[in-house]
């Protein structure tokens, strides 16, 4: 079976230093750095990096010791954070409530499941609905497939956008100026060696997609993973996610996926928008939805 490049847990980041609020905000008399510095902590628990010890807090955050005590003792009070008998912090389960409350309030993800739902029966493939968070995808919604899969991603995960299908998707019918900042900012590595790293590469692939109505990406994230997305959108024509589907290389070609999988993605996510009261004028390579 063919083998991720890394692994998922490898790639979900922790809140670094340079994540922190842009200065432009930070300049403002109504930003409140000690919250900040706060949900900075709270982010170091990334799943490459628990528990820590209160050295390692300050030194993923940025923090020095002091404050790191400071938030820690008080993220501990407030039932977020656990200090165990080798004195290194966990997040608890009560982390899961922020999460939750979006997941309970936005209407984006409410009128997404049944639309993915089907979309999951007719393939039997992994079906997903992801949102753009500053450079990288999010996992908010999955239906795993039902067969063997050489790449496992859970909610919350997060990738880079410019590499993946649902990031590219969203990115093509961003406002140009938004999409190309997103690029510049993003470090672009070479995650396989099929990763397209390139601006203006990318930029091509945003026009195939503006053109096509969906996204692929051949194996540029994981070795052995084709994905292929298309953008949601709600009622002011604004992106507000994709879907995608993502399949390995060992069950399906490039040529299939583009064949059966991208109008099935196509379809759901046209559906889920004009759920979402979108008007249904872009152009769609959908077709009615059926077991592929």
């Amino acid at each position: 079976m063919p083998r991720p490049a890394r692994s998922t847990r490898s790639r979900h980041r922790a809140a670094a230093p340079e994540d922190a609020a842009p200065k432009r905000f930070q300049a403002s008399p109504l930003f409140v750095g000690s919250l900040e510095k706060g949900l900075r902590v709270l982010h170091a628990f990334d799943t490459e990096r628990r528990p820590l010890r209160l050295t390692e807090v300050a030194a993923a955050t940025g923090l020095d010791k002091s404050g790191a005590q400071r938030f820690t003792a008080t993220l501990q009070a407030l039932g977020y954070l656990r200090k165990d008998q080798f004195k290194r912090y966990q997040v608890t389960p009560k982390v899961l409530q922020l999460g939750f409350a979006y997941l309970q309030s936005e209407t984006a993800i409410d009128n997404a499941v049944p639309f993915l739902q089907e979309a999951h029966v007719a393939c039997e493939e992994s079906v997903n609905f992801t949102q753009l968070d500053g450079l990288d995808v999010v996992w908010i919604v999955r239906l795993p497939s039902l067969h063997v899969v050489s790449v496992d991603m859970s909610v919350g995960a997060r990738l880079p956008a410019f590499c993946t299908a649902p990031g590219r998707a969203m990115l093509a019918h961003m406002p140009p100026e938004q999409a190309l900042e997103v690029l510049r900012r993003s470090k672009r590595q070479k995650l396989t060696p099929f990763t397209k790293t390139e601006i203006e590469t990318i930029l091509e692939e945003l026009a195939a997609i503006r053109r096509d109505g969906y996204a692929i990406a051949n194996q540029e994230t994981f070795l052995g993973d084709i994905s292929t997305a298309a953008a949601v959108f709600d009622g002011a024509g604004q992106v507000v996610g994709a879907v995608n589907i993502a399949v390995p290389t060992s069950r399906w070609s490039l040529e299939d996926v583009r064949r059966r999988l991208s109008p099935l993605i196509s379809k759901t996510a046209a559906s889920i928008s004009s759920a979402n009261g979108a008007r249904s004028s872009r152009r769609s390579t959908s077709r009615p939805l059926s077991r592929v």
